[in-house]
């Protein structure tokens, strides 16, 4: 069976992210292959006969001729326009249809947690796994049916999909990458109408020219206040490859903790049981109808997510699916995000709009409140003025 490349939940990635330390988004010195770093990226070699960019991308959204299996060393770095970069080097594993495993192999860069080093994120089937190597603890959480396909790409796929539903894409030659022949690609984005918030200026693709698997991808993001590079690339990189059954489970010897986190909830009272927090219960438009709730983790770093789903794809289990979700936590993100002051309630929030969403945050009472939609401004500001802050 091939690896498709179809994105990975919203549900999931809560989830992943709420197991991945702040450290694990991380910079580059060049390879000692010859792999171009993200600020010093090989120029692409230009070519007679240059392939359709559209066709090219497609193939790799579709997972036109994706290989069985993959194994490799994946880099992910973040460089935030002040000279700070930090590097996250990953050891990753991944197997058809549904298996994904990756460890921290070492991090670096300015407050970065070390102690992460050794931690493993894993999927196999309907389990997503995490390892806390300096505990040697294993946090399992089951999933009625499995996770759509372990693929270290995943997330930024989505992103990608999205944004080529509205951008223009460009062609820039053949390259090379891991020791691979690559095809790079630009996707240029359509201006904003209002131009608010955080919009990706410009995003590359390095894609394989055997198996349209992307090697390595790159994003420039900018607010009006600062410029920002993520690349996450292969160093090294092994297609089809032999990789044992027991990658994909944890150490045997790791203690198994308490359950992470409920999956699949059926209400909202339902997550208020589960919840080390009162879960409130906003007021959506009638056209929207509750979808899922999930509780993650325990007193001091639990997390509640709340989605609702429109009318229109309630029956619908795809990426474009019409939702509002609720994001309420008790660790207040180390990262603010950029945007225009709005008031929710009695208390000022912030509030960011892309060109795929729209996005509220504020504080309330040593919780951290999130709503996220692709609705217009005054809708999602009425669903965070319902929740308050009481």
């Amino acid at each position: 069976m091939e690896l498709t490349r179809s994105p990975r939940s919203i549900a999931v990635l809560v989830i992943v992210i709420v197991l991945v330390t702040a450290g694990c988004l991380s910079g580059t010195d060049p390879g000692a292959d010859g792999t171009p770093t993200p600020t010093e990226t090989a120029t692409p070699v230009e070519t007679d006969t240059s392939p359709e960019a559209e066709e090219i991308l497609q193939k790799m959204l579709n997972g036109a001729n994706a290989p069985d299996s993959v194994h490799g060393t994946q880099v992910i770095e973040v460089d935030d326009g002040d000279g700070d970069v930090e590097r996250t080097t990953l050891e990753v594993d991944e197997q058809a249809p549904d298996r994904l495993r990756m460890e921290v192999v070492e991090v670096t860069g300015p407050d970065t947690p070390v102690e992460s080093e050794g931690d493993i994120i894993g999927v196999n089937g309907t389990t997503l796994w995490s390892y806390d190597a300096e505990e040697n603890t294993v946090h399992e959480v089951d999933f009625d049916d499995p996770i759509d396909d372990g693929t270290s790409m995943n997330a930024e796929l989505w992103w990608l999909s999205e944004l080529a539903a509205d951008a223009e894409v460009e062609y820039d030659g053949t390259d090379s990458v891991a020791d691979r022949d690559v095809h790079a690609l630009s996707l240029v984005p359509n201006e904003s109408d209002d131009g608010a918030g955080v919009a990706a200026d410009g995003v590359r693709l390095w894609i394989d020219d055997e198996h349209w698997y992307p090697i390595q991808i790159q994003f420039q993001m900018e607010t009006d206040s600062e410029e920002k590079t993520e690349t996450i690339f292969f160093e090294e990189i092994e297609f089809d490859a032999d990789i044992d059954d027991d990658r994909f489970s944890p150490p045997e010897d790791a203690e198994v903790d308490d359950p992470l986190g409920n999956v699949g909830l059926d209400s909202v009272e339902e997550a208020d049981e589960h919840a080390p927090f009162d879960v409130p219960e906003p007021t959506i438009p009638d056209e929207y109808q509750f979808d899922d709730a999930r509780v993650i983790g325990e007193d001091g770093d639990g997390m509640v997510w709340l989605s609702y789903v429109h009318e229109d794809d309630a029956d619908s289990t795809g990426i474009d699916r019409d939702l509002i979700e609720v994001v309420i936590e008790q660790e207040v993100p180390e990262t603010e995000i950029p945007g225009e002051t709005v008031e929710i309630g009695d208390v000022e929030g912030t509030i960011s709009e892309t060109d795929f969403e729209t996005t509220i945050v504020w504080e309330c009472d040593g919780l951290h409140y999130m709503v996220v939609g692709n609705q217009d401004t005054e809708t999602l500001i009425e669903v965070a003025e319902s929740i308050g802050c009481e």
